[in-house]
């Protein structure tokens, strides 16, 4: 699902260390990508590792009126670029370019080598700006875990990395019309979406950065997924439809409530909860079930796959009275579409307007749908490609909780019809 394969576009990402640049950057590239773009984050502190080693880079080696530092810092800016200029030219859809890019002179030179590189293309910076000192000190403890400061004391940590800010203040230069011309397209994100000022940025991938940009935050918040309980079509392997629950399903509800409530007692659950479920009956009835107080938002566009003209069948009468169309969902369940109905690319799309849901809030979330659903939610938050999607692992009368913070997600899988629910846990990195 390429969009404008002739217009490659570039995101330069802007500002001082400390503003989660990098955070936005992957936020970025995860959203584009799930959307159907070959996109790939080029970090130039990752290339500074790779050419110079690890931990040789105290707040010193950023300082500018050093030239033989200044200089290692640009061979590492080069090689990014380089790199990002021929994942683009080999079929790269969407490149970001994540580092400071604190001068108005850098990033001339980067539009200006970008002229010779590509015919045609879209440039679009992304500043981040944090005046609220609470945000940075935040985004500096997280440095912890920085490979430049292996071994070191968490004290000496966040007086480096300070040393290192007030090093890149020396010349930093933000974006404005003034500085960067009235011509250039970019979007500067202050505090995280408390305010944000665009300028000149037009057409389907730039509206679509914007509205994910008006949306993000990397305050740490448990995400619920869960199916509905077992549908009697579940019972006789039918697809789609509006059945009732099984008497199984009906007890999972019950069991989805106990969960739910042991989870608000250890606070990890608040009356400022959002629960949202499909308009389809079998998760009303379960999301129903969840009795804390918190009236579960019903929405259309968590309705399952639509089937069409296949609604209420089973997959052996398909196969049988259609062989072709089997043939073709085996071949490729990703692009594949029912007759009339939709494919998981037709989901991706319609399910936007909940991922920017999700992102937005800083409370818990509970998503009570349905199997192709939840893959499609599950694989942008845990960061699976578009054709691993229709086979991804969501199986009955599980809850799967994400906790994401700025770089990771933990995951915890409960089977509620066990005795001992927590049956699954692993952290990943994005």
């Amino acid at each position: 699902m390429e969009l404008f394969p002739q217009n490659k576009i570039i995101v330069g990402m802007v500002g001082l260390p400390g503003t989660g640049k990098t955070f936005i950057a992957k936020k970025v590239a995860r959203y584009m990508e799930w959307l159907g773009n070959k996109t790939e984050v080029f970090n130039i502190c990752h290339y500074r590792r790779d050419m110079f080693g690890e931990n040789e880079f105290t707040a010193e080696f950023f300082d500018p009126e050093i030239a033989e530092n200044a200089k290692k810092n640009n061979e590492c800016a080069e090689k990014a670029f380089k790199d990002m200029v021929k994942f683009l030219e080999q079929g790269g859809d969407v490149a970001v370019f994540d580092g400071v890019n604190e001068t108005i002179e850098k990033r001339r030179e980067i539009r200006r080598s970008l002229d010779v590189a590509f015919k045609n293309f879209t440039l679009i910076w992304v500043e981040s700006v944090c005046n609220d000192e609470h945000t940075v000190e935040d985004n500096i403890r997280i440095q912890v875990s920085n490979p430049d400061y292996k071994d070191m004391d968490v004290n000496a940590i966040t007086a480096d990395y300070k040393n290192r800010i007030e090093n890149y203040r020396k010349k930093y230069q933000e974006l404005s019309k003034e500085n960067d011309g009235e011509n250039a397209s970019f979007i500067k994100l202050f505090d995280f979406g408390s305010q944000v000022l665009v300028n000149n940025v037009s057409g389907y991938i730039g509206s679509k950065i914007i509205s994910l940009l008006m949306h993000i935050h990397n305050k740490p918040r448990p995400i619920y997924f869960s199916r509905h309980g077992e549908s009697l079509n579940n019972t006789e392997d039918k697809v789609g439809g509006d059945p009732d629950l099984s008497e199984r399903g009906y007890a999972y509800s019950k069991l989805l409530n106990q969960f739910v409530q042991e989870e608000m007692k250890q606070r990890k659950i608040t009356k400022n909860t959002k629960i949202y479920s499909s308009t389809l009956r079998r998760t009303i009835i379960t999301a129903g079930a969840i009795d804390v107080g918190i009236r579960p938002v019903p929405l259309k566009i968590l309705n399952e796959l639509y089937c069409g003209s296949f609604e209420g069948m089973s997959y052996g009468e398909i196969e049988e009275k259609y062989p072709n169309e089997a043939n073709d969902r085996k071949t490729d369940k990703l692009r594949y579409r029912y007759p009339g109905g939709e494919s998981y690319l037709d989901v991706i799309q319609r399910l936007e307007p909940i991922i920017f849901a999700i992102e937005k809030s800083r409370d818990p979330v509970i998503i009570v749908a349905h199997q192709a659903i939840i893959r499609c939610l599950y694989a942008y938050f845990c960061k699976h490609e578009l054709e691993e999607i229709p086979h991804l692992s969501v199986p009955l009368h599980t809850v799967i909780k994400l906790v994401p913070d700025v770089y990771h997600a933990n995951e915890y899988r409960y089977n509620l019809e066990r005795r001992n629910r927590q049956s699954f846990y692993q952290k990943r990195s994005f």
